[in-house]
């Protein structure tokens, strides 16, 4: 189930291109004798983390679409990286943008759909990515376009009308509830109790 070379390290050293597409993998091992490799496709396969991808300093295309992964890491020192699939894998933490814009800042293209609900179902996700990779030309097979950067850049630094009212209603219902104890139907509505329970809700207000 892993990739371990057999051949004589002298014969690897040149090596350009390696395509492991649909092989049943699940990890990858000694790739530090492809010295020179430019492109790893291991796409479709049943890796559950990066392996030994790091340290291949002539790498441009990086395929692992189609796997098991649920962690960006181990892209350290992949200074020529421009061509990066992740899609189809089970990527959950937002976070992990932060370690493609440490580790592999000058990508060009990147295929990151199809993870879990957590990234793909968040609205303001695209954004993320676009500000922290400012080279990026297309994502998910997408044109990155100047609007998109505008748009981008605005997400992240402006607090709207519409933000605020979505994020607030809903726990100040439920902090309104709360306060007023059970319901209280039509009938229980003396002029009495409506202003106590008026008065209550204004001390627990704050604004």
């Amino acid at each position: 189930d892993a990739i371990e070379t057999g051949v004589h390290s002298k014969d690897l050293a040149s090596v350009k291109y390696l395509n492991f597409h649909n092989n049943s993998i699940s990890k990858v091992e000694r790739l530090n004798l492809l010295p020179m490799l430019r492109t790893l496709v291991l796409s479709f396969n049943e890796l559950h983390d990066m392996g030994a991808i790091s340290n291949l300093r002539h790498l441009e295309r990086l395929e692992l679409g189609h796997n098991l992964i649920r962690r960006i890491e181990g892209l350290e020192n992949l200074p020529s990286l421009r061509h990066l699939e992740l899609n189809n894998n089970l990527l959950y933490k937002p976070d992990d943008m932060n370690v493609l814009r440490k580790q592999v800042p000058n990508l060009i293209s990147l295929r990151i759909h199809n993870n879990s609900k957590t990234l793909c179902e968040n609205k303001i996700f695209r954004g993320t990515i676009l500000r922290r990779l400012e080279y990026l030309q297309l994502l998910d097979g997408e044109e990155v376009t100047k609007a998109d950067r505008e748009a981008a850049g605005e997400n992240n630094s402006t607090l709207n009308h519409g933000m605020l009212m979505k994020h607030s209603c809903a726990s100040w219902e439920s902090h309104s509830l709360s306060v007023l104890g059970p319901v209280v139907h039509g009938s229980d509505l003396s002029p009495r109790r409506t202003t106590a329970m008026g008065n209550k809700l204004n001390s627990n207000a704050t604004v």
